[in-house]
């Protein structure tokens, strides 16, 4: 039996969650002797294991994937130091990625166009430093910190709540293949896996797990971002909180996180890690003039901002704001929306 193929047979073992399945594989002694102990469990009988997972190895290739388990030096560390690490990771990308350090940044699907924007510029700020940044892909705060590293020329790790052979939500499917160059997108889900919400939910302690740090930037009381503040801190990792800015329900599980003790910080570029490196200039994507860039960076990860909201982010006063955004519009790197609403543009030959 494929070593290997062991492991996907562990997963397989209805009633045995991980967990249970790690006390059982340290009682057996090795994968085989577990399988053999408890086959009833399996949903087909064990001599066919092998021909099993040699189809789930050829989807995974057809789809660009590999495979990596959790006894191989290309496993992620921290990973592999969790109760309940999956035995085989599913991956496309680069392994490299999988090196610290590796920050995790979530928060809720329904954020505010400001949190968005706060979003954005520390994925760039985390790329600017050479850190990795580990997020899921959603909507919202996930994808507006993936951008922000991606401009930035950095390294960004996607845990997937499905198989390789999908990109969910759909319309992130450009942003997804753009971190195969430096980054990763990983699953514990073998291809053609049938989808469930639980999925989701249980991704999240592969973010968890596979950061030093988690940034929870906005969340109301309940969500996927504050299931991740909660792992990450029961895995023993360090947690920081955006200071909410205001007492609007969404800010609810970065007050109740604050309030436990969690550091707050207002601005990105405020945060520091241990181990942080020095900024490395030189962002993969191509910037507006140097006199526009803050305010463009100010626009980024979000549906857009006002003049007045722009004003106040990048603390200069309106009127030169304005000035700017004409600038930026007759560039091609912003467009102007009913309401004298300013809308980001991905390039100007875009």
């Amino acid at each position: 039996m494929d070593r290997r193929a062991g492991l996907w047979g562990m997963t397989q073992l209805k009633g045995m969650g991980l967990v249970k399945a790690r006390r059982a594989l340290a009682e057996a002694g090795d994968v085989h002797e577990l399988l053999r102990r408890h086959a009833h469990r399996l949903p087909f009988p064990l001599a066919d294991l092998d021909e099993r997972w040699q189809g789930v190895e050829a989807r995974t290739r057809a789809c660009g994937g590999q495979v990596v388990s959790w006894d191989e030096p290309a496993y992620p560390h921290g990973l592999s130091q969790l109760v309940d690490a999956p035995p085989l990771l599913f991956f496309k990308g680069q392994t490299p990625a999988f090196n610290p350090p590796l920050i995790a940044v979530v928060g809720t699907r329904r954020c505010t166009d400001d949190a968005a924007r706060w979003a954005y510029r520390f994925g760039a700020h985390l790329a600017s430093h050479g850190a990795t940044l580990v997020s899921g892909l959603a909507m919202g705060i996930d994808i507006a910190a993936m951008r922000g590293a991606l401009d930035a020329g950095g390294s960004v790790v996607a845990c997937l709540g499905h198989g390789l052979e999908r990109i969910h939500p759909k319309g992130h499917r450009k942003w997804a293949e753009a971190m195969l160059e430096r980054g990763a997108l990983v699953t514990e889900y073998p291809v053609d896996t049938r989808v469930d919400r639980w999925h989701f939910a249980h991704r999240n302690r592969i973010v968890a797990g596979l950061a030093s740090h988690t940034v929870l930037v906005q969340s109301p009381a309940h969500g996927g971002g504050m299931i991740t503040a909660r792992l990450a801190l029961e895995y023993d990792r360090e947690l920081t909180v955006c200071h909410p800015a205001d007492e609007r329900a969404v800010w609810d599980g970065n007050r109740h996180w604050k309030d436990q003790g969690a550091p707050a910080i207002e601005v990105p570029e405020a945060f520091e890690w241990r181990g942080m490196g020095p900024h490395q200039p030189g962002p993969a994507r191509a910037l507006p003039p140097p006199g526009l860039v803050s305010t463009w960076m100010a626009l980024q990860g979000s549906g857009g901002c006002s003049v007045e909201a722009l004003s106040e982010a990048v603390n200069e006063p309106s009127n030169r704001v304005r000035r700017q955004l004409l600038a930026l519009e007759l560039g091609g790197w912003v467009r102007r929306a009913p309401g004298s609403w300013f809308v980001p543009v991905e390039s100007p030959s875009t």
